[in-house]
């Protein structure tokens, strides 16, 4: 159980994960910025605080790179990996 569960939640903080990421696998461009605002919007309805998270660098090699993750209670909910 996750210790982000507020008492007027109404799903907890892995029920939204597991749905974002369930429905992500069935839309061939949900990026990890869909999936971390979908996630996000979805957290904020079922009473948990989280945060948006997005970060950005240009490396010389490789160019511009973006990335967006969700944190919850001070751990990373979605988009961990990148």
């Amino acid at each position: 159980m996750c210790c982000c569960k507020s008492s007027r939640a109404d799903y907890s903080v892995d029920e939204v994960v597991w749905s974002v990421r369930a429905v992500s696998r069935h839309l061939p461009k949900a990026t990890c910025l869909t999936q971390a605002v979908v996630a996000q919007r979805l957290l904020t309805r079922s009473g948990h605080q989280s945060w948006l998270r997005i970060g950005v660098a240009k490396d010389p090699v490789r160019g511009f790179e973006s990335h967006a993750w969700v944190e919850c209670d001070g751990r990373v909910v979605i988009g961990a990996s990148h």
